[in-house]
């Protein structure tokens, strides 16, 4: 079967009667999401009824089957003054037909986002998570930034959530915190009261206040309790 061609006139007509592109047209043509409800013997055009979602209604796409052309696009009461009746029949099936294809389409589309993003956390869930201290003065102005520790655990899955509820890493954390003399005061008037998270080097970088983190550990502790 040859593929869809677009003739100018059916181009005119599908930009003038329907809320579908062109290409969408050829598209169900090619895929066949269309009921074929009779053929000009003479010069092998068939009649080709379709459902348009946005229209809500059917039409008849002519096509030249031997060249793939579209000859034009009809609504249903044009096509039977030319031609002839659409049955209900016709119709139901075209659209029937055309709520599976977008279905179908729907699904692929999922599928194919969801093989993304599985194939985007294996390749996150080999980066570590990096932590660094943001080093503030008496009025709160920020005046450096330190590495406190890194942590890796692919059964996180590159999940900031799910490394902020594990105990294991809160622990390193606070630890680190602790043997780099940071928890309350690094010297004098500089204090660490804002953490950073991050996957690998260049992850984007989510903000944690050092009491809020300290607050949601106790909270989970005491809930376990």
């Amino acid at each position: 079967m040859k593929k869809a061609v677009l003739t100018y006139h059916a181009h005119e007509k599908i930009e003038e009667r329907l809320l579908m592109s062109a290409e969408t047209l050829c598209e169900l043509l090619d895929d066949n999401i269309v009921v074929i409800t009779g053929i000009e013997t003479s010069s092998n055009r068939h009649h080709k009824v379709f459902y348009s979602p946005l229209n809500k209604m059917c039409f008849v796409a002519i096509q030249d089957q031997k060249t793939g052309h579209i000859i034009t696009v009809l609504p249903l009461d044009y096509h039977q003054n030319k031609a002839w009746v659409t049955s209900y029949d016709a119709q139901r099936m075209a659209k029937e037909m055309m709520h599976g294809y977008i279905q179908d389409k729907e699904d692929q589309e999922a599928q194919i986002l969801s093989d993304r993003l599985l194939r985007i956390k294996k390749i996150q869930g080999k980066l570590p998570f990096r932590i660094y201290g943001y080093l503030e003065d008496d009025v709160k102005t920020i005046v450096d930034r330190i590495f406190i520790c890194s942590w890796k655990d692919e059964a996180l899955c590159a999940d900031l959530g799910n490394l902020i509820e594990d105990k294991h890493f809160i622990n390193h954390l606070f630890t680190r915190l602790h043997k780099k003399r940071t928890l309350l005061k690094v010297n004098s008037n500089i204090t660490i009261k804002r953490l950073s998270m991050q996957l690998g080097s260049k992850g984007e970088k989510t903000l944690f206040h050092l009491e809020a983190l300290k607050w949601f550990n106790q909270s989970q502790q005491k809930s376990e309790a």
